[in-house]
């Protein structure tokens, strides 16, 4: 499982849309990356449920979001001013480079050099994630 930054992307496909969507919501970014979030916690649903989970993460149990099978606990959560395009592809994915840079060149985040799943060498170009 996971834990550590993760870049949020937005897909590209509006067919998951509601009518009036698009009016509500007239500046939804789609094919970009708009955030980065730090997972904190991989909760099983089943646990969380059962509140056999830390008792720090009581709250999940009755979260709207609480779908599973697995729950990702986020945390610091920031937007980017400016969307990044980006290509998606289904599930966890690698970042490329430039897109990797244009991300960390939004962001201050007090990141520790030798955090899991995380590389700011920006020389480097490199902004990974992916399931462990």
């Amino acid at each position: 499982m996971h834990r550590g930054w993760l870049a949020i992307h937005a897909g590209k496909s509006r067919d998951w849309l509601e009518p009036g969507d698009r009016t509500e919501y007239p500046d939804m970014t789609f094919g970009a990356v708009v955030a980065v979030t730090q997972v904190t916690a991989c909760l099983h649903l089943a646990a969380v449920k059962k509140h056999t989970v830390p008792r720090a993460y009581a709250w999940v149990a009755d979260h709207v979001w609480t779908i599973g099978p697995w729950c990702w606990v986020l945390e610091q959560t920031v937007s980017l001013q400016q969307p990044v395009p980006c290509r998606g592809m289904p599930g966890v994915f690698d970042l490329d480079d430039q897109t990797s840079r244009a991300v960390l060149g939004q962001v201050r985040l007090d990141i520790p050099p030798d955090a899991p799943g995380v590389t700011t060498e920006l020389e480097q170009g490199v902004f990974t994630y992916g399931v462990d």
